[in-house]
């Protein structure tokens, strides 16, 4: 236990970190994003589905000043080090500052994606999938934009909540419960936009217990109105146009 305390509590530092040095920065602050990744058993066959939104939606709009840090999504999602952590600097005023950072900011884009596809394609899906704990890796109070990106199902299964097999009734009341299990405290991360990628199911598949309309009612109870976060999409697209850039990066 004291191992995953201080592995978490290092990741929590290297999170502040990345806050406090864009506040500090001299030009105008990057954004933080954070991505998801489920790679538990519910989600199959979704490698390419993941790793396209995850270009689309992510990869894609990294720019000059921003952070990034990427996990994935298992039984014990809050204590797992992050399969990818770094920072693009900004453009610099010169020409050599301008060329490193660019060097910088390819070399992120690229290693993300190499990180994640190796997750996927070495996990041992875990039998559980712990979604809810993810919010505590989220940072609150930031100077700086925060975007989050989950790529999952969104079914948490766990033994405190499972979402395979229990139906959603009344989302408000399910959200609260949450909130309380999980310590979270209202409007903590007020701010925050947050996109849902779900999964894309084969045809024929058994219907699930909660349909995505109801799992998006509970989403939207649990960020939108408890958290004070702005869920802006909540769909299986790839390409929606859902967060804005930040910066010019092409």
């Amino acid at each position: 236990m004291r191992r995953i305390h201080v592995q978490r509590t290092l990741v929590s530092l290297s999170i502040a970190a990345v806050l406090v040095a864009g506040c500090t920065a001299p030009s105008a602050p990057g954004t933080v994003w954070i991505g998801f990744v489920d790679g538990s058993v519910s989600v199959t066959d979704q490698d390419e589905h993941w790793l396209a939104a995850l270009k689309a939606r992510l990869i894609d709009r990294l720019d000059f000043g921003d952070a990034v840090i990427v996990y994935g999504i298992s039984d014990r999602t809050a204590e797992r080090a992050p399969l990818f952590e770094g920072r693009i600097p900004p453009r610099g005023d010169g020409m050599m500052e301008e060329a490193a950072a660019r060097e910088t900011l390819e070399s992120v884009r690229s290693e993300v994606e190499q990180r994640v596809r190796s997750f996927l394609a070495n996990v041992t899906p875990s039998r559980h999938t712990d979604i809810l704990s993810a919010i505590r890796l989220i940072p609150s109070g930031s100077a700086r934009p925060v975007r989050v990106l989950y790529l999952s199902d969104g079914l948490e299964s766990t033994e405190t909540l499972d979402l395979e097999k229990t139906a959603i009734v009344d989302p408000p009341a399910l959200a609260r419960r949450i909130a309380e299990l999980h310590a979270l405290r209202p409007a903590s991360l007020h701010g925050v936009t947050v996109s849902f990628v779900l999964d894309s199911p084969a045809t024929g598949v058994r219907p699930r217990v909660n349909s995505r309309r109801a799992l998006e009612d509970l989403f939207r109870a649990l960020y939108d109105d408890y958290l004070g976060a702005h869920i802006a999409t909540f769909d299986s697209s790839t390409q929606e146009n859902d967060f804005a850039r930040v910066g010019g990066a092409e």
